[in-house]
């Protein structure tokens, strides 16, 4: 009901939908036909590569003030290639 109101030509009601991959899927069900329809942009984020996964572990360890390194190379590539 709040998007089929007019007013002039803005809509008075703004979302953001933000969620992991199945909410894509979840939009393309019948029953949010309306939805998927009135969504005026959409942009899906690509996964980090392996070296940006690291990267990223090392820098919140580090954060969280752990100097030495937490993780074993090999458990590191192990996370990196259960993403996939």
């Amino acid at each position: 009901m709040l998007t089929n109101q007019g007013m002039g030509q803005d809509s008075p009601l703004a979302c953001l939908l933000v969620g992991q991959p199945t909410l894509r899927r979840t939009m393309k069900l019948a029953v949010l036909a309306a939805l998927e329809q009135r969504t005026a942009l959409r942009y899906t984020m690509p996964g980090m590569t392996a070296t940006e996964t690291g990267s990223y572990i090392a820098h919140h360890v580090k954060l969280v003030g752990r100097p030495d390194q937490l993780f074993t190379e090999d458990a590191l590539n192990n996370v990196c290639d259960v993403r996939r």
